[in-house]
């Protein structure tokens, strides 16, 4: 706080308004499923047909917190960062191309949140997002989750330039083996 003396923050590049959400692939999608609204209590907004659930974390309203894809192990497949215009996003590209950051997906839209986006890798190769607008839910009285069908339209309404590096990197080391992986040695021995 002592670097800015007593000064508001005041952005100088994009204007992030918060955190968005953390979209996980995992091995065991229905336990991921039921774990996050089960005993963490969200709520379903939408489902891309048994491979990807979008949930939010009520009463928060934006269309989801955490989403979890069905993969073949356990990673982190991106972090999204919601920005407050939509010109943070088209700022976003002539920037990152000035600096050779390379833009793995967008700019597109979201069929199931409605929200504008742009895909990039940091320095890593870990998949950021900017998003602008997400269909926002009323505390009581929200509408039912829609069941989407698993095609690319489901993903982003204008079919947007696509990197297949995106969502790549990521690996998420676990200490204990994972209830997948107990259930697989199980059946493997039966």
């Amino acid at each position: 706080m002592g670097q800015f003396a007593g000064q508001p923050f005041a952005p100088t590049v994009a204007k992030i308004q918060r955190l968005g959400h953390v979209v996980l692939r995992v091995p065991d999608f229905d336990d991921a499923c039921s774990f996050y609204t089960n005993v963490l209590g969200f709520r379903v907004s939408d489902v891309i047909d048994g491979a990807v659930c979008f949930m939010r974390c009520h009463p928060n309203p934006y269309h989801h917190g955490v989403g979890v894809g069905k993969a073949n192990e356990a990673m982190l497949h991106h972090v999204n960062f919601m920005v407050t215009e939509i010109d943070d996003i088209g700022r976003g590209i002539s920037r990152f191309n000035k600096s050779g950051v390379p833009i793995v997906n967008g700019p597109g839209r979201h069929p199931p949140s409605g929200s504008m986006f742009l895909y990039f890798l940091d320095p890593d190769g870990i998949t950021v997002e900017y998003s602008f607008g997400m269909e926002e839910f009323p505390a009581e009285g929200a509408r039912k989750p829609r069941i989407m069908e698993p095609v690319r339209a489901s993903i982003d309404y204008w079919d947007s330039f696509l990197d297949p590096r995106k969502g790549t990197v990521g690996a998420i080391e676990t200490l204990v083996p994972t209830a997948s992986a107990e259930k697989k040695a199980r059946l493997a021995a039966e």
